[in-house]
């Protein structure tokens, strides 16, 4: 009897340890995506500055 709630216990914490990674790894694609999203957008408004600047200068 105590085997048998070990053995499904550890059954049931192996899913559960895979869904914790799982989630953590997708929090952490959506932190890579955003930070992505974000030096994107700084890039841009950097670019556009310095354009603006040249185009003042010619």
């Amino acid at each position: 009897m105590i085997n048998s709630d070990h053995v499904r216990d550890s059954q049931e914490y192996r899913p559960g340890a895979h869904n914790l990674r799982r989630i953590h790894a997708g929090q952490g694609g959506t932190a890579l995506c955003s930070v992505t999203a974000g030096a994107f957008l700084f890039g841009a408004f950097v670019n556009y500055q310095g354009t603006r600047r040249i185009n003042e200068l010619l």
